[in-house]
């Protein structure tokens, strides 16, 4: 006997029959009649030269911006409407292809971004003077990572990297890319940076993704972007506190020059000893002179006496509080340079005699060498 189906059993089997044969699909084509409805629903045309394709979906799957006439990737689910008798794909994800789509698409995410001011310079903090915990995102081999840290163990070796991987490139990324951002930020980091080396624009496309833009910006620590190459910029880096280059020009930015800073500490402390001295120099003359004066009465000189006694105290009060916080400051990172702090870290100091060893270079097979660690010395050689 001949099947006879209602059209609600024919919408079930066909359903039935694409999902079996066509669970999920990526098809190519331009979008046009791109429609968004009630702020919640997504809706346009995929067409090539002969054929349309119906595409919706919710404006939360479909973060990408789109505009009649971009070329795109869609991927989804294809289905029959039982209720409007239509053909279309369910979306779950868009990606633009070609170099005007992608472009035109990172236009409009900009705009809109820029629009809410995720841009405004007033948002962007000031980074931290002497970072003890940086944060870094990007990948474990990525060449960028490996010349962040080189620069920022050249440069500034007391900080503590603490590192959270993430792919930078591929459709992954962005997830990744904003779960570890997400993650540092609930440790005591400083400051964060997000690094990756140069690429093509597409290889750089996950830090203009709009989680990664938004994460950032959300960021409770300040945030330093640098990927890519100078002529390459991405949406994160115009969000970040701070905009860099190259991962070697973050390291750069984020850290304090150990040289220049043991300068200026050498410098605070004998501004303060100078300013100190001074005053007690110049008041000493003062009362030099009063004691000097045969004119004044033995009261009036006493009364002098008493109100300068009371300026040189307030005075040199004055002078320490100013100098408090900028030599206390300092005396912190001093202490960091404590080779026994150093040492309790789980660092190892390497002598042969009486000579600290600092390269590698410097040590010859058969020497015999000291290891120093935080509660005993070892005896070693060099095979």
């Amino acid at each position: 006997m001949e099947n006879i189906y209602t059209v609600s059993q024919f919408a079930a089997v066909a359903n039935q029959i694409l999902e079996a044969a066509l669970p999920f699909v990526r098809i190519q084509g331009e979008v046009s009649n791109y429609q968004v409805r009630a702020g919640k629903w997504v809706s346009f045309r995929l067409k090539d030269n002969n054929s349309i394709i119906e595409c919706f979906g919710s404006v939360w799957q479909i973060q990408t911006p789109l505009q009649d006439g971009m070329e795109v990737v869609v991927a989804g689910n294809p289905r029959l409407s039982a209720k409007w008798g239509k053909f279309s794909v369910s979306i779950s994800a868009i990606k633009p292809v070609g170099q005007g789509s992608i472009l035109k698409s990172l236009q409009l995410l900009k705009s809109k971004l820029e629009a809410e001011g995720l841009f405004d310079v007033d948002r962007k903090r000031p980074l931290p003077a002497y970072p003890m915990k940086i944060g870094v995102v990007s990948s474990e081999q990525a060449d960028g990572y490996k010349d962040f840290l080189k620069i920022t163990k050249q440069r500034w070796p007391l900080a503590t990297i603490v590192f959270a991987h993430s792919l930078v490139q591929g459709d992954e990324a962005p997830k990744q890319i904003t779960a570890s951002l997400n993650a540092l930020n609930q440790t005591d980091v400083d400051v964060i940076a997000v690094v990756r080396g140069g690429g093509s624009s597409e290889d750089l496309l996950a830090f203009s993704s709009e989680p990664v833009v938004r994460a950032v910006a959300a960021s409770r620590v300040p945030v330093v972007v640098g990927v890519g190459h100078e002529a390459d910029i991405a949406l994160s880096q115009l969000a970040a506190d701070k905009s860099a280059s190259t991962p070697t020009d973050a390291a750069q930015i984020i850290t304090p020059d150990m040289e220049q800073f043991d300068l200026l500490v050498d410098r605070s402390l004998r501004d303060l000893h100078s300013g100190l001295e001074l005053r007690f120099t110049h008041t000493k003359d003062l009362i030099g002179l009063f004691e000097q004066s045969a004119i004044r009465s033995s009261a009036k000189i006493s009364h002098k006496l008493e109100t300068l006694d009371n300026q040189l105290f307030a005075g040199v009060q004055t002078a320490l509080r100013v100098n408090e916080n900028r030599v206390g400051g300092l005396t912190r990172v001093l202490h960091q340079l404590d080779p026994h702090n150093i040492l309790r870290q789980g660092y190892a100091m390497v002598k042969r005699g009486d000579t600290i060893v600092t390269k590698a270079k410097d040590l010859n097979t058969d020497d015999v060498i000291h290891l120093v660690l935080k509660d005993a010395t070892k005896k070693a050689k060099i095979l």
